[in-house]
């Protein structure tokens, strides 16, 4: 798991979601390094009022991949967020760990091998820039709605 504590008040879902971002992407970089996967993820919220609350899901087939995680933690995240409240500290853990050969599957006929393949090499390709230039040089963006309902790629 990582957390942080935040040095104000954030109101801002957007922030917040950026900051969930670089938690994911720390927890399932250490995934990866140690070859495993997790199967729970867990967000945690901390208020200014020191109320913590905490939601996790569990998938069938364990998994590592940040942009997969992410995904679980933000729909955690916004079915838990209370915005009338400033949030002080943000979490992101995960449990049920299976080390890599222990979690083979099988595709259905509706999984796309290419898109597979892409986003294994993708991810293939940001562990080991990040192993050879230092850890988080090149992580994977986030979409966020505007309030116009449109879809910004922001990129780091």
């Amino acid at each position: 798991s990582n957390s942080t504590t935040l040095d104000f008040d954030e109101y801002d879902p957007d922030k917040l979601k950026k900051t969930l971002r670089w938690l994911t992407n720390s927890v399932c970089n250490r995934l990866e390094k140690k070859q495993l996967k997790a199967q729970t993820f867990t967000i945690q919220i901390k208020y200014n009022t020191f109320k913590t609350v905490s939601r996790s899901k569990t998938v069938d087939t364990a998994i590592n991949e940040s942009n997969k995680v992410y995904n679980i933690i933000e729909d955690l995240f916004e079915d838990l967020i209370d915005l009338s409240y400033g949030v002080r500290l943000l979490g992101v853990g995960a449990s049920k760990l299976k080390q890599y050969h222990e979690n083979l599957v099988q595709m259905s006929i509706f999984d796309s091998f290419d898109d597979i393949e892409k986003d294994n090499a993708i991810n293939t390709l940001i562990r080991n820039l990040n192993e050879d230039f230092g850890s988080e040089v090149l992580k994977r963006g986030i979409k966020i709605k505007n309030k116009a309902n449109k879809i910004n790629d922001y990129y780091e």
